[in-house]
């Protein structure tokens, strides 16, 4: 079996910022959240920065578009 992957780039970023968001904005002191912090302390401040909870209802192009740099900045 052949396996293409893990994705690299504002994508692969973007997916792995999504559960993280779950936890910081859920509970910022979750253990999830410490080991995050831990281990991507960069994706934990991404997280505090972009407040995904905040744009619910916004469209995925324009989430993207409006954390263009910061994804690409990783």
């Amino acid at each position: 079996m052949a396996v293409d992957g893990p994705l690299d780039g504002p994508l692969a970023l973007f997916a792995e910022l999504l559960p993280v968001s779950f936890f910081v904005d859920r509970d910022p002191r979750h253990p999830v959240t410490d080991a995050y912090r831990e281990r991507r302390p960069h994706l934990v401040a991404l997280a505090e920065r972009a407040r995904l909870r905040e744009r619910k209802g916004v469209h995925l192009d324009d989430v993207l578009a409006q954390l263009g740099e910061e994804l690409r900045g990783y």
